[in-house]
């Protein structure tokens, strides 16, 4: 069995964000410390999405031949 995509971890996007904040924090400029910060938004989003139950796809209907 192959192992899950990273991208596919909330853990991954939540370090990322983590990351990004350690970087916004050594930042002098403030433009980009905001820009950093609002990267390390955006993993937490991903995050979050991931976290989400998804409602289970359609069922597919099988269609007779013929028809």
């Amino acid at each position: 069995m192959m192992a899950q995509s990273s991208i596919h971890n909330a853990k991954h996007w939540l370090d990322r964000a983590a990351e990004a904040r350690i970087q916004a924090e050594q930042m002098t400029d403030p433009d980009l410390r905001r820009r950093m910060l609002e990267v390390a938004k955006g993993y937490d989003r991903m995050a979050e999405e991931l976290g989400r139950p998804r409602a289970a796809p359609p069922e597919r209907r099988r269609r007779r031949p013929g028809l």
